[in-house]
Parts: C-alpha cells; sequence; structure tokens
C-alpha cells in the first residue's frame, strides 16, 4: 500500500542569503508517497488518507487567550463563533468548545487525559476485542458525530452547531474520524482535531461492546 507522509521545507533560495536575514524564507508543503509494507494481521485495518494538507482558513475576527497556569477552573471564557478559523486558533491554545445554554463555552481543563503513542502497549484483551472489528479512518465522518450526539438524549452537548462546525473542520482536513466496522456496520468510532502534532479526541460511541 502507498502512505503519505507531508513535510514542510524551507526555500532559503527565496531571501538571497543563509541565515541570518531580515527576509523569511519561503515554507512550502509537500506530499511524499511511500510504499509500505502492511503486515498480514493488520489486513483488517483500513486507512483513508488524504493527498494533500489541512486547508488554513481565514483567520479569527476574535482575540483569543489561553489561561493562566494557575486557573483552576473548566470553563475559561463564553462566546465568539465556532467559525474554523476561531475553532483551531482555540485548539492551538488548549481551548475546545462545549454549549453553555444557549452561547459557546470555551474549556480548559488543569487535568486532561494523554495517550502518549509510542510506549502505548495494548492489553490482551484490547487485542482479542480489535480482531472482532475493522477498523477506518475518515470514511463516515458525519455518521460519527451523528452517533456521538445520542439524538434525543436532554445530556448530550453535541447540536446541530457543532455538528456543522466539526463537519467544515473535516472539509478542510483538519478533523477526523475513527470508526469500528462489524459486517458491514458502523457500530463505533470517535471523531477529534489533529493540529500542531497532537490528536484531540472530542468525542465516542459504541453500540456493541468494546466499539469505541
Amino acid at each position: 500500500s502507498t502512505s503519505w507522509v507531508f513535510v514542510s521545507v524551507i526555500d532559503w533560495t527565496t531571501t538571497g542569503a543563509p541565515p541570518p536575514i531580515g527576509t523569511p524564507p519561503t515554507r512550502i508543503w509537500c506530499a511524499l508517497a511511500i510504499a509500505v509494507r502492511v503486515p498480514r494481521a493488520a489486513t483488517a485495518l483500513r486507512v483513508c488518507t488524504m493527498p494533500g494538507v489541512p486547508v488554513e482558513p481565514p483567520p479569527t475576527p476574535w482575540r483569543l487567550e489561553a489561561p493562566p497556569d494557575d486557573y483552576r477552573d473548566d470553563l475559561w471564557a463564553v462566546g465568539a463563533d465556532l467559525a474554523p478559523g476561531t475553532l483551531l486558533a482555540a485548539y492551538r491554545l488548549g481551548l475546545f468548545p462545549m454549549p453553555v445554554g444557549s452561547r459557546i463555552g470555551w474549556f480548559s481543563p488543569a487535568r486532561r487525559g494523554v495517550v502518549p503513542l509510542e510506549p502505548f502497549a495494548p492489553s490482551r484483551s484490547l487485542r482479542r476485542a480489535r480482531r472482532r472489528y475493522e477498523i477506518r479512518f475518515d470514511t463516515a465522518f458525519a455518521r460519527v458525530v451523528g452517533g456521538c450526539a445520542r439524538p434525543g438524549d436532554p445530556a448530550s452537548w453535541i447540536d446541530s452547531s457543532i455538528e456543522a462546525a466539526y463537519g467544515e473542520l473535516h472539509e478542510l482536513g483538519w478533523a477526523h474520524s475513527v470508526e469500528t466496522w462489524q459486517d458491514g456496520e458502523l457500530v463505533g468510532g470517535l471523531y477529534g482535531v489533529a493540529v500542531g502534532g497532537l490528536f484531540a479526541g472530542e468525542s465516542m460511541f459504541h453500540r456493541v461492546s468494546d466499539a469505541s
């Protein structure tokens, strides 16, 4: 199979001289196709990659700030909008949105769950569960968000504005879904935003055991 690696290349020739310089260099994004041998045990893993880099939206008109280190409440601010530029600016500051009544709240919990990928070792029970499912990426983003929204549940915080906002981020290449399929049916998944080397998971759902 073929995977895509995206690299940022700095073209110093546009400045006329090596650093230190006064004129900023040109930054060029390149997509490199690399052949990858997939182990037989991973044949149930279907990866859907996008041959390109995310599209940077227009900047937000709002002034966003990160909370100070000694701020201990989860809710940091209320207001602004859910435009792609606003969402990305917020994620780059460690903020994420949730409705607060009829307004948008911006949260920044002091304690968060972080899963480093390199030292992660799945348990035996997780490996057994994994064999029952097919894992796909970005093949049913809207359906995953809809599953996370739990229609009819009054406790759900994912409303139509959240679904539309993250759908737009997905179209721009920033939001992604991880999907669990069984016998051709979507039975679980999660969605989130990939920015700055971090994947921030927003919500997950499951319809059968161990599918999220």
